[in-house]
């Protein structure tokens, strides 16, 4: 069956084995950085911070914000983009929807043999699509801000700074 091919040598095994002891400090670092903007964030309007999951702990290679289309005076990829131009380093929208992807939309992913779908090991309607509403009306909702272990005080700063004036600029009054 198609699928990815992930397998590791010796050496970039051992390699990883070590790299793995870093991420609970790089997680601690930016839960520390989302909890400092968090703060700062608590009067905005024009980005709602999502409530947390129970017993879930986030780990923010990126952190999803909501932004509330009908506070804005313009659409949020617009917003967005006035949020990058002062440097922010975010995505609009989550790109990785898998049910959107060509190679799935299309069933090509070998060329034009339609291989996996037409296997003989594949059972069902070749033809079934995915639709996921709810993933999609987040994605239209959300945007992703990154976030760096390696941001201290004046970054956070100027990223609540960029959010205070988006929040100038584009709130409705």
């Amino acid at each position: 069956m198609a699928a990815f091919n992930f397998n590791l040598n010796d050496f970039a095994a051992a390699i990883g084995r070590e790299q793995l002891k870093k991420p609970p400090g790089i997680v601690a670092r930016r839960r520390r950085v989302v909890s400092a903007l968090t703060e700062r964030f608590a009067d905005l309007r024009s980005v709602v911070i999502p409530n947390q999951v129970s017993r879930a702990e986030m780990p923010y290679w990126f952190w999803h914000l909501t932004v509330p289309q009908e506070e804005l005076t313009r659409d949020k990829l617009d917003y967005c983009r006035a949020l990058e131009a002062e440097g922010l380093l975010l995505r609009p929208q989550y790109d990785f929807l898998l049910n959107t992807f060509e190679w799935f939309t299309e069933r090509r992913v070998f060329g034009c043999s339609g291989y996996r779908w037409s296997a003989p090991a594949c059972r069902g309607d070749g033809d079934r699509t995915f639709p996921c509403p709810n993933a999609t009306e987040a994605n239209a909702r959300h945007m992703l801000l990154t976030v760096l272990e390696s941001w201290g005080p004046l970054e956070i700063d100027d990223i609540a700074t960029a959010f205070e004036k988006g929040e100038r600029t584009y709130h409705k009054p």
